[in-house]
């Protein structure tokens, strides 16, 4: 047996590998661009969320409607222009729907005061307020630029908000795969 052969063995081993796991870290650590198709979600805990692109107001030229976003304070409000259903909340976090994160769920948490008001419309010329239950919901977005993006709260088949009870409730109800059976219209906004 030949001595130092297990070193020899090992330096050629590492002379050979080095280069190739070096190579893989760097692709890995540079940013390669990734597939959305394989992009199967990512959740942004609130620690995550500075700097986000979604900060900022956003508003409806057509609706007169607007969204306040503040990653700094981790605030969502909702302005509805005047309807009197309003809203805002904590933002609890974000799972992006690809991996250039231009869709998404915004969960917040309604605040103490920021709970909207459903109405039962079964009568529509007197409506009947109706008390949201639960404190989670998601706010979906799409088609998202530096300039504008398009939005959508979810609403059940009688237009009242499926807000849930937890956090994790709000994340299973509340996905690329569900976003149909909650949205009927996207809305698009504008930066300002």
């Amino acid at each position: 047996m030949q001595k130092g052969f297990p070193g020899q063995m090992f330096s050629r081993v590492l002379s050979v590998l080095l280069p190739v796991l070096l190579t893989g870290m760097l692709i890995v650590f540079t940013g390669c661009q990734m597939d959305d198709d394989l992009f199967e979600g990512i959740w942004l805990d609130k620690s995550w969320l500075d700097g986000s692109r979604l900060e900022g107001t956003w508003e409806s030229p057509q609706g007169g409607d607007s969204f306040i976003i503040n990653m700094g304070t981790l605030q969502l409000e909702y302005d509805d222009g005047g309807w009197g259903m309003d809203y805002s909340g904590n933002i609890q976090g974000i799972m992006l729907f690809n991996a250039s994160g231009t869709a998404g769920v915004i969960f917040i948490e309604y605040s103490e005061t920021g709970k909207p008001t459903d109405w039962d419309w079964s009568d529509s010329d007197n409506p009947v307020p109706i008390p949201v239950e639960g404190d989670f919901v998601g706010i979906f977005f799409r088609n998202l630029t530096s300039t504008s993006g398009q939005f959508a709260a979810p609403a059940d088949k009688n237009f009242r908000t499926p807000a849930q009870t937890t956090l994790e409730q709000a994340k299973s109800a509340f996905t690329e795969d569900t976003a149909g059976n909650y949205v009927s219209v996207w809305v698009t906004y504008e930066k300002k």
